[in-house]
């Protein structure tokens, strides 16, 4: 009888075991969430076949710039963001980080692929220097007006530094100082208005008056 006993109860623990470890079991992880990420040259100007790639995942974006993602892991983890731009376009200086969220909507990340070459203005300021060449490369842009006042457009490279000489080579303007000063402007992505400003001041050489001899008396 005892043997039956110990039998029974034997047979008992080995059904309720995978029951009780079924209860310990960590919970299944989250499934994936999905991002859209929007990627365009200018605001109303969207970039389709353009690559972009996160979290393992990679895809293209459509005829509307835009490429959905599935993303895996627990809220809040942050996922690197690639995208490919065109050639002929250069990348954001920061590409933006996915969050993955699990909400009702679906959240969009934009991308910016601006033109390697685009047009820029250069608003250039001499206070008091009127009529000054603008040199870049040597060549000469522009001349400020009457006021001192100049609007330069080029169309630089992104990432390009410009340097600009204000030309003061001229027999008139040889007491001013500094003389063929540069300007130097960096374009980032995303800008397109730069203003600048030289202040000069006048060093003329100082005229010493001589004071007359007095006559000198002979006897």
């Amino acid at each position: 009888m005892p043997s039956s006993l110990s039998s029974s109860f034997v047979a008992f623990l080995l059904a309720t075991l995978p029951i009780g470890c079924a209860s310990f079991r960590s919970p299944p992880p989250p499934g994936p969430t999905h991002v859209v990420v929007v990627v365009s040259s200018d605001p109303d100007e969207p970039l389709s076949d353009v690559e972009v790639s996160a979290g393992g995942t990679t895809t293209k974006t459509d005829l509307n710039g835009r490429a959905r993602l599935s993303l895996a892991g627990e809220d809040g983890t942050q996922v690197d963001l690639s995208v490919s731009c065109p050639q002929g376009f250069a990348p954001p200086s920061r590409m933006p980080s996915l969050i993955i969220r699990r909400s009702s909507g679906t959240p969009e990340y934009e991308v910016s692929c601006k033109p390697f070459d685009h047009g820029i203005i250069i608003a250039l300021r001499t206070p008091g220097v009127p009529n000054l060449p603008v040199r870049y490369f040597g060549r000469v842009i522009g001349k400020t007006d009457a006021m001192g006042y100049a609007l330069l457009k080029l169309e630089p490279r992104t990432g390009e530094t410009l340097t600009l000489t204000l030309d003061t080579s001229d027999e008139k303007l040889r007491y001013l100082r500094p003389q063929m000063p540069e300007l130097s402007v960096s374009v980032p992505d995303g800008e397109e208005v730069f203003t600048l400003e030289q202040k000069f001041m006048e060093e003329k050489p100082k005229v010493v008056a001589r004071k007359p001899s007095k006559p000198v008396r002979i006897e």
